[in-house]
């Protein structure tokens, strides 16, 4: 005779509320157990549960050697407040200077030059009149002959610069060998005037400042240029001194010298 299965017996009221204490004493132990555990790792130091693994507490000043007392700290020193002058015992300021502002007067040193230079060009053609005689002027260029020499005096009063010129010989008449010779004149024995190439031409010159030119270098200007002149293509000398080499020929500067001193002696 086949048995039913029989049914499972519902659990009574009263095993269920059993059960339900068994489980709650349960939770309550792992809760205490959990809080327990926390607690001791904050005592050792450690983390707040994230993960990493407990550090060592800081400790105080000298506690690690408990020998030494702790060092104390120090505070800065404040830096001391500037010192504010009191208005009424600070010193008066002196006043700043007046600028004068008034408009300067420069005067015309060039027009005074050029009036003194303008004087010494007057001068110099009463001079070269008792020397030569006959002196022709036009403006401030004068010409005038000397032992059948055309000579020319040019005058720059504005510049300050005079310049005696006498014509010797076309450029196109100078071989290699005058040229030469002619520099070592100007080196040796043409002394104070100079032979120069100007204007395709060979000229005679002597070049001085105006106004600190005496008479006698005004009358030996004359005399060298003229003598240079006259001993081209032999001594190619001025007619003073030289350093050495050709003749020293100086008839017509002493002529003329003598002729200066004498207009002196009429002044």
């Amino acid at each position: 005779m086949t048995q039913a299965p029989q049914k499972p017996t519902p659990a009574s009221p009263v095993q269920a509320p059993a059960r339900l204490r068994v489980v709650a004493i349960g939770l309550a132990l792992a809760s205490s157990l959990a809080l327990g555990g926390y607690v001791y790792a904050q005592q050792q130091g450690g983390g707040s549960g994230d993960g990493a693994g407990p550090t060592r507490p800081t400790l105080p000043p000298g506690a690690r050697n408990p020998g030494r007392a702790p060092t104390p700290v120090v505070p800065p020193r404040a830096a001391p407040a500037p010192q504010v002058p009191d208005s009424q015992t600070a010193p008066e300021l002196d006043a700043a200077p007046e600028v004068d502002r008034s408009p300067r007067v420069v005067p015309d040193n060039r027009g005074n030059a050029l009036a003194a230079g303008q004087a010494r060009v007057d001068q110099l053609e009463r001079l070269f009149r008792s020397v030569v005689g006959e002196v022709r002027r036009d403006g401030n260029v004068m010409t005038m002959q000397i032992e059948g020499i055309d000579v020319t005096v040019v005058t720059d009063p504005a510049a300050g610069r005079m310049r005696i010129v006498a014509p010797v010989a076309p450029q196109s008449a100078l071989n290699a060998g005058l040229m030469t010779r002619i520099l070592q004149a100007n080196f040796e024995s043409a002394l104070d005037a100079r032979y120069a190439i100007a204007q395709g031409a060979l000229w005679a010159t002597f070049i001085h400042p105006l106004l600190p030119l005496t008479d006698e270098q005004a009358v030996d200007g004359l005399g060298q240029t003229v003598t240079l002149v006259l001993t081209f293509g032999s001594s190619f000398s001025s007619g003073g001194l030289s350093f050495g080499g050709g003749d020293n020929s100086n008839a017509l500067v002493e002529e003329l010298r003598r002729r200066q001193r004498d207009f002196d002696e009429s002044i």
